[in-house]
């Protein structure tokens, strides 16, 4: 299996994820990660699409990376949903082949390029999705990098007095008519999200190479910053009611899921999708190293899967080539953590393995980097999203 079956192989792995569970919820507690999604009640499927990826490079620590990205299908297009599917496949697994002089925002904007023209390619602009990623490097890069109206918000951790209602703000700006007025004017994007022309997208990973995906530094005072990053279901509920959710939670965890059932107990128009990343706690996890080199792990509502690799590598001037690279599926379920809390919340947990031996390699001939899938066993009130 080459690298195109590879990020096939992960589309599809997602579209059946997508498809499991009405609502569900999803948390990573070493990464400080918490998500969740609903289909809603209105529509039939849900669009929505949620990507936690963990990289260890096998030569260079300060390679390591973590990215969590929520993509929104176009449900006015073809495939809305697994339009988002592709592009999350196809940018994960194009993140992991940087090369050691790139930096890593400037290769996710250049990679987000490359999977909007590849969607273009195969839709002709007929069918297309939103992305909005956080994504921190082992050396402490952090940046939020946006494509379309899903929206990545700060709350800044650790205030609860009068001040702290000014601490959650909206980092990214709509990709749309609406956002564009605001910016004209000096508004809020979402002072006009009730405009006839809110939901029409200037930019989004489907309309072509010539897109610009916008990058936002994430400031840094010294305190903990949550953000959140919200599929226009979740956030459609209101940015004073999202910033009241945030700002009087008691956990990340309880944010999402009270996110979800606001937008239900409010008429569940949309998809709703709702992904939250404590960037301390992440750095924390991120500057210590992992047992498990040269390892991909991803993560999406209710499962995880785990690939290694063993690859041989040569060095061209000063670029990483990677050759040989080969994939076996194994059948065994991966362990998952299923300790819960009161509410019995589903938790997606690192899964724990050993890589296969150079030996075992040898055995498969090409076949160099296995694949370890796993589905959560999802508690019946959660998958039913009954409130």
């Amino acid at each position: 299996m080459d690298s195109h079956d590879l990020a096939k192989s992960i589309t599809s792995w997602l579209e059946t994820q997508a498809h499991a569970e009405q609502t569900a919820f999803s948390s990573i507690p070493d990464l400080g990660i918490d998500f969740g999604s609903t289909i809603g009640l209105v529509r039939k499927e849900n669009q929505d699409r949620i990507v936690v990826a963990e990289y260890r490079d096998p030569i260079n620590q300060a390679q390591d990376f973590v990215m969590a990205a929520l993509s929104d299908g176009m449900g006015g297009g073809r495939d809305g949903g697994y339009c988002a599917s592709s592009t999350l496949a196809r940018i994960v697994f194009a993140l992991t082949s940087r090369s050691t002089n790139k930096n890593l925002i400037d290769h996710l904007v250049s990679v987000c390029k490359d999977a909007s023209e590849a969607l273009f390619d195969e839709y002709k602009d007929k069918g297309g999705t939103t992305f909005s990623a956080v994504i921190i490097s082992r050396s402490g890069e952090t940046a939020v990098v946006n494509v379309g109206d899903s929206r990545v918000h700060q709350l800044q951790l650790g205030a609860r007095d009068s001040e702290a209602h000014s601490k959650f703000n909206q980092l990214t700006q709509d990709d749309n008519i609406a956002g564009e007025i605001a910016k004209i004017r000096g508004r809020l994007p979402s002072d006009l999200s009730g405009n006839e022309y809110a939901n029409h997208l200037t930019q989004y990973i489907g309309a072509g190479k010539d897109i610009e995906p916008r990058v936002y530094e994430v400031s840094d005072d010294g305190r903990s910053s949550l953000l959140v990053a919200t599929s226009d279901g979740a956030h459609n509920i209101g940015e004073s009611v999202l910033g009241k959710l945030a700002l009087f939670m008691p956990s990340s965890s309880e944010f999402v899921r009270r996110t979800l059932h606001v937008s239900r107990w409010t008429g569940g128009q949309d998809n709703a999708s709702i992904l939250c990343v404590n960037t301390e706690l992440l750095k924390d996890y991120l500057r210590v190293g992992a047992t498990e080199r040269n390892s991909l792990t991803i993560w999406t509502v209710g499962g995880s899967r785990q690939y290694f690799s063993i690859s041989s590598e040569s060095h061209r001037g000063d670029q990483r080539v990677k050759k040989g690279l080969g994939f076996f599926f194994s059948d065994k379920d991966a362990e998952l953590d299923e300790s819960a809390s009161d509410d019995k919340k589903p938790k997606a947990t690192r899964v724990k393995r050993k890589a296969p031996t150079k030996d075992q390699v040898a055995k498969q001939e090409t076949l160099d980097i296995e694949i370890t899938s796993s589905t959560e066993k999802k508690d019946s009130k959660n998958g039913s999203g009954n409130n």
